[in-house]
């Protein structure tokens, strides 16, 4: 399939694209003779490195291949009589178009290019692209080839091994999730026999020029064998599809990979442990506070009316009752008495160190916040005003009662 030279002009553009090669095929976008971007290798449901050539509610890809030929087509979904086509443009954007009646033009549904990653070998040999900030990242056990490129936003050097590979000391591989797979795969199977993953990992372990294998579903006889004799290009991260495949190391670069997994392992155990004991620490604080606001709603019935007993200058004073069953008076200083912090606690020192058998004692004092209260011995039959100045305790012959208040 050619683009065309302008979107008025159907002459020849510079983009073709086309199905390569028949072991491994593969979608590439040509532009002119360098590859512009590139899906593949088919795993059997789609092609690897583009979640859009896979089944949905606009069309199902089908892909077919044997001896005879070789084809990849768009099943339409639902009603036959729409028309729509995929298309090059000239501009080499890969598009399906489905045609709308209604305003009589061709509407865009799919558009297989989605962000920087797709473009061919975005991130260099054995950088690995990202949809996210920073797009280019090295694999584990790489660094950048070029570290002053890559500040500058050059990541085309790619990446180089953090330790060189030794065949003769046994390499190992390190499993890679949810990958574009690279290009310039070998199949080493056919549609006549496959290889298990430990056969093929055994194959490109022996072979040292190997530098990568997975196992992909091409022929649909459950197992083909994919290797990988070159740099690794054109990989891209898919969080929600791609591939597994298994990358050749080094002895000591698997053995400093591990090591860094356990540390990672240990790092997140201790944040965990952290994490629990500092959740334990806040649930016994709001605990804590739960039970003495209970304790303190308790003891006064939260300053309900009820156990108001008095009220003076400086605030009301309740009756409330203790844990250990003790009655007191709570005398709570209201926040407009004009009384400051110092008067409270002089009025705290005066009162506790008067020591009388008609006075109340203090039995002590709370601040919390702008919240001042000070708790005193409850005195059962009222204030001594009640007996001196109460007019049920007037006699009608105007007989005074004398009160003896031992000095």
């Amino acid at each position: 399939m050619t683009s065309w030279l302008a979107t008025d002009d159907p002459a020849r553009g510079e983009f073709i694209f086309s199905l390569e090669p028949p072991e491994a095929p593969e979608l590439v976008l040509w532009k002119g003779k360098q590859k512009d971007h590139r899906w593949g290798p088919w795993d059997g449901v789609r092609f690897s490195g583009s979640n859009e050539l896979r089944p949905n509610p606009v069309y199902i890809p089908e892909f077919s291949s044997s001896r005879e030929e070789i084809y990849y087509r768009f099943i339409i979904v639902g009603d036959n009589s729409v028309l729509s086509r995929f298309v090059v443009t000239p501009q080499g954007l890969l598009q399906y178009l489905t045609w709308t009646n209604h305003s009589n033009e061709w509407a865009i549904m799919v558009t297989l290019q989605r962000d920087s990653c797709d473009r061919y070998e975005s991130c260099g040999p054995y950088g690995n692209c990202y949809a996210d900030e920073p797009p280019c990242r090295c694999l584990s056990g790489f660094t950048p080839k070029s570290p002053e490129n890559w500040r500058l936003i050059d990541w085309s050097d790619g990446c180089v091994r953090k330790r060189d590979l030794d065949c003769q000391k046994r390499d190992g591989f390190v499993k890679y999730k949810k990958m574009k797979l690279p290009d310039n795969s070998h199949l080493v199977t056919n549609s006549n026999f496959s290889l298990s993953p430990e056969e093929c990992e055994a194959r490109c372990l022996n072979n040292c020029s190997c530098m990568a294998y997975t196992i992909i579903n091409i022929h649909g006889n459950g197992g083909d064998c994919v290797m990988w004799f070159d740099d690794l290009v054109d990989m891209k991260y898919f969080p929600n599809g791609g591939n597994d495949i298994y990358i050749r190391m080094a002895q000591a670069e698997l053995e400093a990979i591990a090591d860094e997994k356990r540390k990672k392992r240990v790092k997140i155990a201790l944040l965990i442990t952290m994490a629990i004991v500092l959740s334990m620490l806040l649930g016994f604080l709001v605990w804590r506070i739960y039970r003495m606001r209970k304790a303190k709603g308790k003891a006064t019935n939260k300053f309900s009316f009820e156990k108001k007993i008095g009220e003076g200058g400086f605030g009301p004073v309740y009756k409330g009752v203790l844990p250990n069953g003790q009655e007191v008076a709570v005398k709570r200083l209201s926040q407009n008495s004009g009384q400051g912090l110092r008067e409270f606690k002089n009025e705290v020192i005066v009162i506790s160190e008067l020591q009388h058998r008609n006075l109340v004692k203090l039995l002590g004092c709370c601040i919390q916040r702008e919240e001042r209260m000070l708790i005193y011995e409850y005195q059962p039959n009222k204030s001594l005003d009640q007996f001196l100045f109460a007019a049920s305790r007037r006699q009608a012959n105007n007989v005074v009662s004398v009160v003896d208040v031992e000095q």
